[in-house]
């Protein structure tokens, strides 16, 4: 800010005539006084005490009107510094410091990826605060992979709170929003995820020196989702409802600087890890686990919307999906395999648009598996013939106008009825 452009509050240059009629009345005031104190007559006494009270009444007025100017000036000076404050704040990054809001807002965890990922891959110190922790650790496609484990070369220290499967927030009020599936089915789920997230958190474990590393779960009801570096934290928020899908959720940035919330969610994270958390059993256990990819195969033919669907020999529905193989070079390449695989579609007429969930299926426990479902698009003119492979009874494409068959999976059904309500509100 430029001194010689802010104008200083200066109290000898405020109320201008109302100070001298301030000094005016103060010298009559006080004649009056002595006036009164002099004389030996009650009638000039009475009538030199009504006019001091008259006077002193005008000497309050003015000295109102001389405040009340002075609060002007300071509104006016206030004004002008602010004004010269925005001006800057934009280039200076000593003055972006005085604002306490975020430093920067994404309309997504996946519009915020890229930040994410490089912000961590410098840091010193990670601290990650979930629900599953999935889409944080753990996987292919987390924003923190092992398989790019050695380019964080920086780090010391990493510690992961996740919410525990016992917690009474998930036994009560929330389990009424899953839709789609039981207190148990969920439970399973969270428990699977943890486990898997551990798997990650211990492989970067092995690379560090830092005992205090690891993984801890929480009882109470979750604030926030954030993940934290020394330099900088991603804030968002919890979805309370499953129709509602978390990665849409927006996610604020707040900069290790002066004056920053930065230290209020770190002073949130240390007190949950030292005073309301327990060591996650699975950092005791040796745990392993299959990686699978699939996705909601769409085509759009003529105005209207369609999905693929297969039957299991035992007439249940599902998603194309599938395990990683050793030759897929990701889990694109997977998804589009088993959809080629299982349903006859050739992969030249499919395109992957982008992630949309990552679940766990528990239904073997002692073996959980990872699963990632893709958003893909059908590009041909005309729906194309489907053959079905050994496994599936049938393929078929289902117009979304009408209502879709229970998927066997409940976390399929819930991405399935996500995808065709977002689809239906377009």
């Amino acid at each position: 800010m430029e001194k010689s452009k802010m104008k200083k509050f200066d109290p000898s240059k405020i109320g201008g005539p109302y100070q001298l009629l301030a000094a005016f009345l103060i010298v009559v005031e006080s004649f009056l006084g002595y006036w009164i104190f002099k004389s030996d007559n009650s009638t000039e006494r009475i009538v030199s005490g009504i006019f001091m009270v008259l006077i002193f009444g005008m000497f309050l007025f003015v000295v109102l009107k001389i405040s009340e100017k002075a609060g002007d000036n300071r509104k006016l000076n206030q004004q002008d510094a602010w004004g010269q404050f925005t001006d800057k704040e934009c280039h200076d990054p000593i003055y972006s410091e005085l604002n306490s809001g975020p430093h920067k807002v994404f309309s997504s965890i996946r519009d915020a990826k890229h930040d994410i990922v490089n912000a961590c891959i410098e840091a010193s110190d990670i601290k990650i605060l979930a629900n599953k922790g999935l889409e944080f650790v753990g996987t292919d496609t987390s924003l923190i992979t092992t398989m790019n484990i050695d380019q964080y070369i920086n780090l010391k220290k990493i510690r992961v709170l996740l919410l525990s499967p016992d917690a009474d927030w998930i036994n009560g009020g929330f389990i009424s929003f899953r839709k789609h599936e039981s207190l148990d089915e969920y439970k399973r789920d969270v428990n699977a995820s943890h486990q898997l997230v551990c798997v990650g958190i211990k492989k970067f474990i092995s690379k560090l020196k830092n005992t205090r590393s690891g993984m801890k779960c929480y009882m109470g009801e979750p604030i926030w989702r954030m993940i934290m570096t020394d330099k900088v934290a991603f804030i968002s928020n919890y979805a309370d409802e499953s129709i509602v899908q978390v990665q849409n959720y927006p996610v604020y940035q707040y900069d290790n600087s002066s004056r920053s919330f930065y230290g209020a969610f770190k002073r949130h994270f240390n007190n949950l890890w030292h005073n309301e958390a327990v060591w996650d059993p699975g950092m005791n256990e040796s745990i392993d686990f299959l990686v699978s990819a699939g996705g909601i195969v769409y085509a759009d033919i003529n105005g209207e919307r369609f999905v693929l669907l297969l039957k299991r020999e035992d007439n249940n529905w599902v998603l194309p999906k599938g395990q990683k193989d050793p030759s897929d070079t990701n889990l694109e390449k997977t998804a589009m395999r088993e959809v080629k695989e299982e349903a006859g579609i050739p992969e030249n007429m499919l395109k992957v648009i982008k992630p949309l969930e990552v679940y766990t299926d528990t239904t073997f426990p002692d073996k959980p598996k990872v699963v990632h479902i893709y958003e893909i698009r059908y590009v041909g003119e005309t729906l194309g013939e489907l053959k079905p492979d050994f496994d599936h009874s049938e393929a078929r494409w289902w117009p979304i106008s009408q209502d879709c068959p229970e998927l066997l999976y409940p976390y399929q059904s819930t991405i399935l009825t996500e995808f065709i309500e977002e689809a239906k509100s377009i």
